[in-house]
């Protein structure tokens, strides 16, 4: 599909989802990057971005990221459950660091 339409979103959604899967999170987030430059409005490929973000310890920007998916599509349960669980791990480690543990 992307020989054909090089700006398909959700070609490049469904390319970053096989990357993600596989724990290659520098390609999946390229595609989940490449989707939103095609598709600005597309709210999954902010989530499956987020995804990526806090899986590679970026939680502060798969905070704002998820933001940007639920204002796109506020009723997204996914995405705020996501965000919910950002918040989370965000707390745990300003917790953890103001007490000296190691994060």
């Amino acid at each position: 599909m992307l020989e054909i339409e090089p700006a398909h979103a959700a070609a490049h959604i469904n390319l970053g989802t096989l990357y993600y899967n596989r724990q290659e999170f520098v390609l999946a987030e390229k595609h989940y990057r490449l989707a939103i430059e095609a598709d600005p409005r597309y709210s999954l490929a902010y989530f499956d971005l987020g995804n990526v973000l806090d899986e590679t310890g970026r939680v502060q920007e798969a905070i704002s990221t998820y933001k940007t998916a639920l204002q796109l599509a506020p009723t997204y349960a996914d995405a705020h459950y996501n965000l919910a669980l950002a918040y989370e791990k965000s707390a745990n480690r300003a917790r953890r660091s103001n007490t000296g543990t190691p994060t």
